[in-house]
């Protein structure tokens, strides 16, 4: 199965391609995966890709947030060398 990272309290916006509604996370993390998802977030919003940075969203409870696969963060990670850059635009 796919390793998430949770970031509590932040979303991405846009990108969704699937919403499911009233389901737990590990159905979501199994609908993710086959659709070959980036993230989704607690809501049920599976994401095809991620805008940085997370934001936090006004729909969300307190133990809401977003799940990114492990992957798309050592991605990030890679790409930015540990640097400080602007994530405003950037998309994976």
């Amino acid at each position: 199965m796919e390793n998430w990272i949770f970031y509590k309290n932040l979303d991405s916006i846009g990108h969704d391609i699937h919403v499911i509604k009233d389901t737990n996370i590990d159905n979501l993390k199994i609908l993710a995966k086959n659709n070959n998802a980036a993230a989704f977030n607690s809501l049920g919003f599976i994401k095809s890709s991620i805008i940085l940075p997370l934001t936090p969203s006004a729909y969300f409870g307190p133990e809401d947030g977003i799940y990114i696969r492990a992957d798309i963060i050592e991605q990030i990670n890679q790409q930015t060398n540990y640097t400080s850059i602007d994530y405003s635009n950037l998309i994976l």
